[in-house]
């Protein structure tokens, strides 16, 4: 009944769909185990492979590597030469910043590190060390899914990750 030619058109389209699938399906695997963290600059010197990415309104002039940036997630100058000078206190300043997130679009945001950490795991970038008061942390919180940087680096964050799925 059905000729040779469509039976090897329903072999192609058939081999086609499952291989597609399978391409699609090993795209999302490696996206999945792409890595965000943030860090501070001192610390992150000592990671060069990841992508470094600055959400700080500037860069310290001796740090050594390129970065690569998102402005929409700087604070500006305003909050922080208020909160440097008393002018507004941590209370008005944590605010002040989640309005400016809130006007965002999240997954706006995640193409955009994505896209500029590629193949990478990323690192968002500021100033203040861990457990002192920075954006990066309302930054971590608003997107989700974001580790500060271990200590020891990234492994360690993956290790903690695994560990935390088998739960």
């Amino acid at each position: 009944f059905f000729t040779p030619g469509f039976k090897l058109g329903v072999f192609f389209c058939s081999f086609l769909r499952n291989f597609l699938t399978y391409i699609i399906s090993e795209q999302n695997v490696k996206e999945q185990n792409k890595m965000i963290y943030t860090s501070y600059y001192a610390r992150a010197k000592a990671f060069p492979d990841l992508i470094h990415i600055r959400i700080s309104t500037s860069v310290p002039k001796w740090y050594p590597f390129e970065t690569k940036c998102i402005p929409e997630l700087y604070p500006g100058f305003d909050l922080v030469n208020g909160l440097k000078t008393g002018e507004i206190t941590e209370a008005e300043y944590d605010q002040k910043y989640k309005e400016k997130l809130a006007k965002l679009d999240k997954t706006t945001i995640m193409k955009k590190i994505e896209a500029l950490a590629g193949e990478k795991d990323a690192v968002l970038l500021c100033y203040e060390k861990d457990g002192d008061f920075c954006h990066r942390h309302m930054v971590a919180e608003w997107l989700g899914n974001i580790k500060e940087m271990p200590k020891t680096g990234p492994e360690q964050a993956k290790d903690e990750v695994l560990l935390e799925d088998e739960r």
